[in-house]
């Protein structure tokens, strides 16, 4: 994560913050791509923004995980109860937001739902855009703390809430941008850096927040997995309500659904779901035991409790098999 999404960005980054502003002799290094068409041409980032993505890959990549172990510390789900701006959970992550931002070298500005982090000047903006809460976690299917960075479990990688989404990707580019500052490159647009936090949870603060705040006029989204986006699709809900009033309650003695439940937060792909049987039969497992055993990457579970029947199910999607010739 570290290597590829710093040097990623830096090439992001750089090859819009330094438009025109690197000396003509600087040719093109023709092998990073930045995936922009002109005139049918592949554009590439200068041999400046190379050196720098180099430079940053080699120089930051374990000060990349200090400043990530800090961020990831600060348990910032949403709570219902209590907006961000007055969170006091929330108020010291940016806190320690701000101090990592100074330590480098940047100005910051807090805005309440939305933090700024700056470097440069002038009317011209390229802004990167993150957000620093984080999803609500289940503490009993970690190994360790969610909110310490283990880096012993699974060797080689970084496990936290929010490691990838999405504190990896701001203390990513804090280091990208003092790889640009180090560098001494000419830059010819402000970087800022956006930090929301209510992505997971509320976007009528950010609403709010944009009636009044010019953005960028270029902006790239680093997000979980994606190395750097300008665009990301919506998300959609669809429950299903059914009515007690004029339901038929099963015959007495039948097998019937008493609970069932999936998840742990609405917009997550759950892993895991339960349900309860009463009335259940040996047979009725038997049939459940069958169906399942067709099924590719599930578990099941199965308990007693006197005539009820619980049964969990855990299931992982199989990992992607790609063509060898088309990867």
């Amino acid at each position: 994560m570290k290597t590829r999404i710093l040097a990623g960005l830096l090439l992001a980054a750089s090859a819009q913050a330094c438009a025109n502003a690197a000396p003509a002799q600087d040719k093109p290094a023709p092998a990073a791509h930045t995936g922009k068409h002109t005139g049918g041409q592949t554009a590439v980032p200068s041999a400046a923004a190379v050196k720098a993505a180099k430079y940053a890959v080699t120089t930051y990549r374990n000060r990349v995980v200090e400043t990530l172990a800090r961020l990831v510390s600060h348990n910032t789900v949403a709570d219902p109860n209590l907006p961000s701006d007055r969170n006091p959970v929330h108020i010291a992550f940016k806190n320690t937001l701000k101090s990592e931002a100074e330590r480098l070298g940047f100005d910051f500005a807090d805005h309440g739902w939305v933090v700024i982090v700056g470097m440069g000047q002038g009317s011209e903006r390229v802004g990167i855009v993150t957000h620093g809460d984080v999803q609500p976690v289940d503490p009993s299917k970690w190994k360790k703390s969610p909110f310490v960075l283990d880096q012993a479990s699974e060797p080689g990688k970084l496990l936290a809430r929010g490691a990838e989404d999405d504190k990896g990707p701001i203390a990513t580019a804090l280091y990208a941008m003092k790889a640009l500052k180090d560098q001494q490159l000419p830059l010819s647009k402000r970087i800022e850096l956006y930090v929301y936090m209510g992505e997971e949870s509320n976007w009528e603060p950010l609403v709010e927040f944009l009636k009044t705040h010019e953005p960028p006029q270029m902006n790239i989204t680093l997000d979980a997995e994606y190395p750097a986006v300008v665009a990301e699709k919506a998300s959609g809900t669809i429950a299903v309500t059914i009515p007690k009033t004029g339901a038929q309650a099963a015959p007495a003695g039948e097998p019937s659904i008493a609970a069932f439940a999936g998840g742990f937060f609405g917009s997550q792909i759950p892993e895991d779901a339960s349900a309860t049987i009463a009335n259940a039969t040996p047979a009725l497992e038997a049939q459940i035991r069958a169906r399942g055993a067709k099924q590719d990457g599930m578990r099941y579970a199965f308990v007693w409790r006197g005539s009820e029947l619980q049964v969990t199910a855990h299931g992982v999607c199989p990992p992607i098999r790609r063509n060898p010739r088309t990867a």
